[in-house]
């Protein structure tokens, strides 16, 4: 019963975010190393080698972006089929949380960007069983996304460590730590290097045209300044942006809705950690895991993105604690946990809050409710020919 429930919040969230991935995310993913290597070049770079007109289509990418979403919203029906079947209740009830908040609904509003792409790598990684294997993904993964963009460093980069590390601590051997200390070295060595590659503003231009040219859809100039910006360009424009009254606002309403959900979650994968009687070291290592997108409100200006995302990380961290970290658990450790009132309390209202409250979305856009009026606008002009399927969107 639980398990339906949790299907259907799932949707209705992701019903409540759902759009066509913007030009901003298209743009993007043309970025290539035809002027220089530059920081987030390397899908384009792979699409530059294909070099078949489809792919500097939209539909293209809007077909690549969609299997993204659904492999994610798949991978998370599967993984979280065990927190239904568990004698403790606390990871049904921290499931219903996340699917019925807005870090699914942040999730499917971000179709397109690389935050989707990164957690399916964590995902993935959590459906590997054996170490060896696991860390291959993520060393190799994780250091492919950072050149799809650097940022993944921050967002899903301590999640998969983490993974990592609830892993190894089963078998903490010397030489799975060694292997693990590199792979930290390495990542930062990279984020580094890719972090202080930049294009000059005539080089990022002449990229401008020469993909506009190829591409069916409008780019967004403005994308291409990313790329001409140094990290402490970034740090100063940010900075400025929190003199800004409107964001400064957007930052505290969508922390006053992240924040409940973020607590409730990481306290379930700490309560875990500790019903397991596990090293303490990983409590810290959960929330390092959970908060770690919250460190880009000092270099990015997406603050309601940052917000939500924390959530979906403290799910992910979540997920990595029940499959690698709970399995042990003795039936004593659990017992009477079920159906526990004091979760419900808790749970309940912040399930009640989460439906009925809303953030604000990229593109001057709002969170839908049912009955998702413009999905049943589009689908019924898409159905009549009055609509282009796939969607086009406007030049935002």
């Amino acid at each position: 019963m639980l398990r339906a429930a949790g299907c259907v919040l799932l949707a209705y969230s992701v019903l409540r975010g759902l759009r066509a991935p913007n030009l901003w995310a298209a743009t993007h993913a043309l970025f290539n190393y035809d002027q220089g290597f530059t920081r987030r070049g390397l899908l384009g770079a792979v699409l530059r080698l294909i070099d078949a007109p489809i792919v500097y289509t939209y539909s293209f990418f809007f077909w690549l972006s969609a299997a993204l979403l659904a492999a994610n919203v798949a991978l998370l029906v599967v993984l979280t089929a065990g927190h239904f079947r568990s004698r403790s209740a606390a990871p049904a009830w921290a499931t219903l949380v996340y699917f019925s908040g807005m870090g699914v609904v942040f999730m499917a509003h971000t179709i397109g960007y690389f935050d989707q792409a990164g957690l399916l790598l964590a995902l993935v990684a959590l459906c590997v069983r054996d170490f060896r294997a696991r860390y291959a993904l993520v060393a190799v993964g994780l250091s492919l996304l950072i050149l799809v963009h650097e940022t993944a460093f921050v967002t899903f980069g301590p999640v998969l460590c983490f993974i990592l590390a609830l892993d190894a601590s089963r078998a903490a051997t010397p030489c799975r730590m060694r292997a693990m200390a590199a792979l930290a070295v390495w990542l930062t060595l990279e984020v580094v290097l890719v972090g202080r590659s930049s294009l000059s503003p005539a080089a990022a231009q002449d990229l401008y045209a020469a993909l506009q040219a190829r591409a069916d859809f409008p780019l967004r100039r403005d994308a291409f300044d990313v790329l001409t910006r140094s990290f402490a360009d970034n740090v100063a424009a940010t900075f400025a942006m929190w003199r800004d009254e409107s964001f400064v606002d957007a930052f505290l309403h969508s922390a006053v809705v992240a924040l409940p959900s973020i607590a409730f979650i990481l306290g379930v994968a700490v309560h875990t950690l500790a019903a397991g009687k596990r090293d303490r070291r990983l409590w810290v290592g959960a929330f390092v895991a959970g908060l770690s997108p919250l460190a880009l409100h000092l270099v990015g200006w997406d603050c309601v993105r940052w917000n939500t995302l924390a959530i979906t990380t403290s799910f992910v961290t979540l997920l990595a604690v029940t499959r690698l970290a709970g399995a042990g658990h003795r039936e004593s450790d659990v017992r009477g946990t079920r159906g526990s009132p004091a979760l419900a309390i808790v749970a309940v209202p912040l399930v009640v809050m989460n439906l009925v409250t809303g953030v604000t979305l990229f593109d001057n856009r709002e969170v839908q409710s049912f009955p998702f009026r413009d999905h049943v606008d589009y689908v019924r002009d898409a159905w009549s020919g009055r609509a282009a399927f796939p969607p086009r969107p406007a030049h935002d």
